[in-house]
């Protein structure tokens, strides 16, 4: 026997047929109708509202559901932003005054602005996006915020190593007018430091850039999934920084120790 889908519907049908048979039926049988309706009315009734009041507690609970996710989306999203703003006013500060510059390793100073990295992604209340198929867009917010935290660290490193090790030999012994050749400072600090220094300061540059470049493309690849899945949420969306000031002012490169 199959499983009754709808009872309120087979209710209903009971009630309807009684009350057209009870007119044309026997004495008894309107007699049975008579008291029966009235009993069947009143459970059809209470079914319908209870059948309705569930119906409504299920699509409030679903909207209330979507609404926070909703939430954590925007909230996801305004993390990304923040972790790029990060590191990009440091790429903008540091990595475009050096980049293509022979004597960066030595030139480049520490930084000793603190750049914020204990902005974290909640991994976990964005497991959603795998009911919706998204394992791979999960994956890469992990991929993205692993670079920026790795990125910082090899700034701090190197910042370190620049202050605390570099810095130290190199008192009173480089020109005031111009840097050091990379055989002077080879010389100075040692072969150890000196190629630690240079790979170091490669890495600097090239982490930056990277961690940038992946957080911007899986934070558009988020803000897309999000507003397919959730067209009526608001999605905030971070724009690029401006490139022309930076075009327009371009700052002189010190010369010596920094």
């Amino acid at each position: 026997m199959k499983e009754l889908k709808n009872p309120l519907a087979l209710l209903v049908i009971i009630l309807v047929v009684a009350a057209f048979s009870a007119p044309f039926g026997t004495p008894a049988l309107a007699a049975f109708a008579k008291d029966f309706l009235p009993a069947v009315a009143t459970l059809v009734a209470a079914y319908a509202g209870a059948f309705y009041g569930a119906t409504l507690m299920q699509e409030s609970a679903i909207k209330e559901l979507r609404l926070r996710q909703i939430g954590i989306g925007a909230r996801a999203l305004f993390t990304m932003w923040r972790q790029l703003n990060a590191i990009q006013q440091f790429q903008i500060d540091v990595v475009e005054k050096y980049r293509n510059y022979p004597p960066a390793p030595l030139a480049m100073p520490p930084v000793n602005v603190p750049i914020d990295d204990t902005v974290r992604l909640d991994i976990d209340s964005l497991a959603f996006l795998l009911d919706f198929g998204k394992s791979e867009l999960l994956a890469n917010l992990c991929i993205a915020e692993t670079r920026f935290i790795h990125a910082i660290e090899t700034v701090r490193s190197r910042s370190s190593l620049h202050a605390n090790e570099i810095q130290p030999k190199l008192e009173g012994k480089t020109p005031a007018s111009r840097n050091l050749t990379p055989d002077e400072l080879k010389k100075i600090v040692g072969v150890r430091l000196f190629s630690l220094l240079v790979d170091q300061t490669h890495e600097v540059i090239a982490k930056t850039d990277d961690a940038i470049e992946t957080l911007e493309a899986v934070e558009m690849d988020l803000h897309n999934t999000l507003k397919t899945i959730f067209p009526e949420g608001k999605f905030p969306l971070s724009s690029p920084m401006e490139e022309e000031p930076l075009k327009l002012v371009k700052s002189s490169r010190p010369t010596g120790l920094l």
